[in-house]
Formats: structure tokens, sequence, C-alpha cells
């Protein structure tokens, strides 16, 4: 197999942008077209900060592909990452919240809507089931708060155990609990009325 080498940074860049092989590693990451675009404004600003002989070097000695898959997987794995964090920014991180993950779930479906306004759906529905619940449930304050600093701030049960001043199981319940409500009140239809 024939291999080339490079003497600047450019030259690398140039080699992968034109080797498919660096889109296919995407691509087992995200499977959008428009997430992979979106995606990649991280994945080179992180690639071009690098010192040039780190990058030129790496290169040439045969072992810049595994660490660009490091790179993207610590991006797209790691809770403290800024592809992380801006993820978690929009809100909700909604295929984490159970009972929430399937189209066609509660008669939506993708060929109705784009994906982003299904995800917008989702959001409304869990908004207002924590409305609903907020006011018939004087114990879903706790919950609510649990549920929030889980999904919509990314902290752990442990982070948000000292923070709350609660004990880490029972952060846990709290979570799921809210969970079960949520679920709860979208299934049975509740927001229709």
């Amino acid at each position: 197999m024939f291999f080339l080498t490079a003497d600047t940074s450019q030259k690398v860049y140039k080699f992968i942008l034109e080797d498919k092989s660096y889109e296919e590693i995407l691509q087992k990451f995200f499977s959008k077209k428009s997430e992979r675009d979106e995606f990649i404004q991280y994945l080179w600003l992180i690639i071009c900060e690098q010192d040039e002989d780190k990058i030129v070097n790496s290169w040439n000695n045969k072992f810049f592909k595994y660490w660009y898959v490091s790179v993207v997987k610590n991006q797209v794995q790691s809770s403290t990452s800024p592809w992380h964090k801006k993820e978690r920014a929009r809100g909700y991180n909604l295929d984490e919240i159970e009972g929430l993950n399937e189209p066609g779930e509660y008669g939506i479906t993708y060929e109705d809507i784009d994906n982003q306004n299904y995800n917008n759906i989702r959001l409304d529905l869990i908004e207002k089931a924590i409305q609903y619940w907020t006011t018939k449930d004087p114990f879903f304050l706790t919950e609510r708060e649990c549920f929030n600093l889980y999904f919509q701030e990314g902290l752990s049960y442990r982070k948000i155990s000292k923070k709350l001043n609660i004990p880490t199981p029972s952060v846990y319940i709290y979570v799921k609990a809210a969970q079960t409500k949520i679920k709860g009140y979208i299934t049975n239809k509740r927001y229709i009325n």
C-alpha cells in the first residue's frame, strides 16, 4: 500500500479531505450528514489548534488516524467536551430520556415532520408534563429539579447530590420518578386536553 508523507500540516489536511476513510469514521458516530457537517467544525478546530510538528509527525509515523478517532470519540462521549456541552445546551438530551425515543409514538412520524420539529414537539410535551405534575404533585418539585439538573444541565447523580444535599440514591430515584411521571402523562395523552 502506498503511503503519502507530509512536510507541512497543510498537506496533512489536504490528505484528510481527500481520503474517504475519514468521512467513514464520522459516519459511524453520526448517521446524518447534517450532524456530521455540524460536528466537523469542532473537529477541525481541534485538529488545527495542534502543533504543526505533532500533526506532521503523527501523520508520517502512521498513527494520525488513531489520534483522529480518539478525538472524535472523546468529543462525542465525554460530558466535558465542547461538542457534548453544546448538545446539552440545546436543552434536554432527548435520546437519554426513556420512553421518548421512538418517532412513531404519540402519532408523530418522520414522514409528517422533519427531525428538528419532532425534537421540538418532544420538548414541548416534556414541558407540558412538567407543568402538569408541578401543579398536581407537591413532591414533584424535588423530582423536577433533579430531572432538570440531570437531563438539561448534564450533571451526574453525585454532583446533583452534592448540589442539593440529597443522598445519591435518592437523586436516582427522583430522576426516575420524574421520568415515569412525564412518560405517563404523555402516554395517557393528557396533553391533548
